[in-house]
């Protein structure tokens, strides 16, 4: 809803209406089509600069509309925004996909380090390296990409939902 409304503001404002109306139709059109996974996954977002800076989504968060929007559901129900965790409530939460921005995983130290992390090392996306990470912007900037970002984030749920899971 936040990039349509972003959209029509600046095409109102630009006088590009119908230029403005044909994009949003484009993104409705993309996350429309997108294949969604056969099992829901639990995807945790892991919001990341470096290790010792880490906060997770909960609702009401960029971070959980892209998750829904891919047709997976957010590992934290417990609260809304972006807040630290415990590594017990990550275990708890369960999830089979770890969630990160390209320049986050970055600043961790890629996928092997992120496996490593309290609490994270204990899950089923651990244990199965379902580490997914999608360009920034890409995932949490929703402007005139936002379908592009809900299809590259679709097909790799997708890509993960598919494999062989370990219980």
């Amino acid at each position: 809803k936040g990039a349509k409304e972003r959209i029509q503001s600046i095409a109102k404002i630009l006088g590009e209406e119908a230029q403005g109306q044909k994009l949003i139709q484009a993104i409705d059109s993309q996350i429309a089509s997108i294949k969604k996974p056969q099992k829901t996954p639990k995807v945790l977002f892991v919001y990341a600069r470096g290790a010792g800076s880490l906060n997770v989504a909960g609702t009401a968060t960029a971070a959980d509309e892209m998750i829904q929007l891919a047709g997976a559901t957010n590992a934290v129900q417990d609260y809304e925004g972006y807040k630290p965790i415990n590594a017990e409530s990550i275990v708890a939460a369960k999830p089979d996909v770890v969630l990160l921005t390209t320049r986050g995983l970055q600043s961790i130290g890629g996928i092997d380090a992120v496996i490593k992390l309290k609490g994270i090392d204990l899950t089923p996306a651990a244990k199965n390296k379902d580490i997914v990470a999608i360009d920034d912007l890409l995932l949490l900037g929703f402007g005139p990409r936002t379908g592009d970002g809900v299809v590259a984030l679709a097909a790799k749920l997708n890509d993960a939902a598919n494999r062989e899971i370990e219980p």
